[in-house]
């Protein structure tokens, strides 16, 4: 269990309209979640309000900025059902955490949970206001909530309006994509995902066509390059150097992209007009490790707001396909949902625990811990993370089997929180302190239902690194 209570303070707050009531803007080209309800979380705040799977638990928000913002409090209010409990919010991953805990808020101006009313959380006390490039908030045990509007106010006390991409109807068509193929579509580009990337099978000459059911005006456009999961990942393969971009009204145009983390805005030499637009990849960098050419997002700016093509249909599809494979297997319990599993050794590490949670979505989450000295010797306890995506290899009655991909690291003795994905600020290619370094994880998994709702999970991969080969998961108690 977890001895640091993080409150995060998500305010559903209806922002007012007015523009001397806000401060400036705030653009926020990614917002996704790991439990994707009727609505994409942009709606919250283009339409003022948005709800998750209503049976997942463990929820998470996460908000990415185009530009660092100043930080003085957050509000969150949600419709109906309260959220309870103490929830996580991270800023910049694990820069900031909110705790409740005052003895971690002696170095830095850590902010303070400070109110609850009514359906109203605030998070406020800041010492100072902080830079913050990105929000995530881990709603924990709850589930069957509803926010109808989140507030972030600047230095001065006034709120930001958010300004989010429109979404756009469209196509996007890649003449190569690594197998398979559902797992590196084009249509991630869109995702706000930085765990799924559009990949090529070893191409580094890639063409990428998109058609938009309407005329659209295009100024410039914002990339993501490389597989922004890690630097790790990012430089270990292909990254774009340079496009040629072609299009209706005989449109022609070249631009460079720089070999960096994080998003870079590329103005075009002229804008384009039109239904239909190329993006052939003329020259790259190449990858440390793996041929594959990788792109994570991209967006378009017309000359009033950015937009980006709906990516919601493949993404329904993937979460079709990942539901039928788990209910096939007996195992559809353990979507959206938090198992945990523990067994003790007669040597070294001498106890090992584990975490795993998957999503319907793909993502996937695994947690350990292992002590390695016993009880009458003093020794370093450990804990690990992975954070990526799964793939099912196949299903079948009471057998379930996944390929788990991600990134992997491990922090010696106790990490505050279940670090929520740290590290993929692709704005910083450095871990923080007391990490190792980043790596690239990958194994197979075979699940299989046992007694009492439990489920046997064997690690059937090479990887060593979860510690343990077979062991026995039940649902993470949610009381309080």
């Amino acid at each position: 269990m977890r001895k640091h209570l993080i409150a995060a303070a998500v305010t559903l707050a209806i922002i007012a309209t007015s523009a001397t009531a806000h401060a400036k803007d705030a653009f926020l080209s990614m917002v996704h979640t790991n439990a994707l309800g009727e609505e994409h979380p942009f709606s919250l705040f283009s339409k003022g309000s948005w709800a998750p799977n209503p049976e997942a638990r463990f929820v998470k928000l996460h908000m990415y900025f185009d530009e660092a913002i100043k930080v003085k409090e957050l509000e969150i209010k949600s419709c109906g059902k309260p959220i309870t409990g103490s929830i996580p919010v991270f800023f910049n991953f694990n820069d900031w955490v909110v705790f409740l805990d005052p003895e971690y808020a002696e170095s830095k101006p850590y902010p303070r949970y400070t109110d609850t009313k009514d359906d109203t959380l605030t998070l406020s006390g800041f010492d100072e206001p902080i830079d913050v490039r990105s929000i995530t908030i881990n709603f924990e045990n709850n589930k069957g909530f509803k926010l109808c509007g989140l507030t972030i106010k600047d230095e001065a006390d006034k709120p930001y309006k958010i300004r989010t991409p429109d979404i756009e109807r469209g196509s996007v068509v890649a003449s190569s994509v690594l197998s398979p193929r559902a797992a590196y579509t084009p249509y991630f580009l869109f995702d706000s995902r930085f765990e799924y990337a559009y990949a090529t099978d070893g191409d580094t000459n890639p063409t990428l066509s998109f058609g938009f059911n309407t005329e659209k005006r295009i100024e410039k456009i914002r990339v993501w390059n490389g597989y922004q999961r890690s630097a790790t990942h990012c430089y270990s393969n292909g990254r774009v150097k340079k496009i040629r971009i072609t299009g209706d009204g005989n449109y022609l145009a070249i631009v460079d992209i720089k070999d960096a983390m994080g998003s870079q805005t590329i103005e075009l030499p002229k804008p384009f007009t039109g239904k239909r637009l190329v993006f052939e990849i003329t020259d790259s960098y190449k990858g440390k490790k793996f041929e594959d050419l990788v792109l994570s997002e991209l967006r378009f700016f017309d000359g009033k707001s950015w937009f980006l093509i709906d990516p919601d249909k493949t993404m329904r599809e993937a979460i079709k396909a990942n539901r039928d494979a788990f209910e096939k297997s007996g195992a559809l319990a353990m979507l959206n949902d938090s198992f945990t599993g523990s067994m003790e050794l007669d040597k070294p590490p001498y106890w090992i625990s584990s975490t795993i949670r998957l999503r319907a979505d793909g993502s996937a989450y695994i947690s350990g811990s292992s002590g390695s000295a016993s009880e009458d010797e003093e020794g370093m306890s450990y804990q690990s993370f992975v954070i990526g995506n799964y793939e099912v290899l196949e299903a079948s009655p009471n057998d379930l089997r996944l390929r788990i991909g991600g990134l992997y690291y491990e922090y010696e003795d106790e990490i505050i929180g279940d670090c929520n994905g740290c590290g993929r600020d692709c704005n910083s290619s450095a871990p923080p302190d007391g990490f190792t370094e980043y790596k690239i994880f990958s194994t197979t998994l075979s699940i299989k239902a046992s007694k009492e709702s439990t489920f046997e999970i064997t690690n059937t991969g090479k990887s060593d690194n979860l510690k343990f080969k077979k062991l026995t998961f039940s649902r993470e108690d949610d009381s309080e």
